[in-house]
């Protein structure tokens, strides 16, 4: 039967002595065949612009403790993609937002690279299966008074013409 209300799965656990896990899926296959060891999946294309539809939601309402995570992936996987996120069909809004309005200290976003040489982050912009590497606004600072801490104008076409050329800006403009 189909569910229409409720919920079809709940698992409930835990005490103030807890120590495991609530759940764990393990798969432990050698095959090397293209599979998905956990899949959640809606397979309708209907969406409400009032209601949200959450494919997987994560609601971790630990307030201390600097160990905790609401999400870790811990990969051993040499080569190829950790993560990825594939949002090639959305044609406005965001394809991922990061929201750290009650930060005080540390980051909104932290990337670590390796300590030799190398490129840490690259950021490109693809049009019609051309990438032109481009990062056209970062600032740290209140825009309309123009203090803008870190600025980076152009592409690397531009370098040495008069139209432009790729500006480094910091401090106040």
């Amino acid at each position: 039967a189909a569910l229409t209300t409720g919920t079809g799965l709940q698992v409930l656990g835990g005490s103030n002595t807890f120590s495991g896990k609530v759940a764990e899926i393990d798969y432990d296959g050698t095959s090397t065949n293209a599979h998905t060891v956990l899949l959640v999946s809606k397979d309708d294309a209907n969406g409400s612009d009032s209601n949200a539809i959450v494919g997987l939601d994560i609601d971790f309402n630990m307030t201390a403790g600097t160990a905790g995570r609401a999400l870790r992936i811990d990969s051993e996987q040499t080569t190829g993609v950790v993560a990825e996120i594939d949002g090639n069909q959305i044609t406005s809004g965001d394809v991922l937002l990061i929201s750290g309005t009650a930060l005080t200290t540390g980051e909104a976003l932290k990337i670590e690279g390796p300590v030799a040489e190398g490129t840490i982050a690259r950021f490109g912009n693809t049009n019609n299966g051309r990438t032109r590497s481009q990062i056209v606004f970062m600032s740290g600072a209140a825009v309309p008074n123009q203090d803008v801490s870190f600025f980076v104008s152009g592409s690397k076409g531009d370098i040495k013409k008069k139209k432009g050329g790729v500006s480094l800006f910091t401090g106040d403009i």
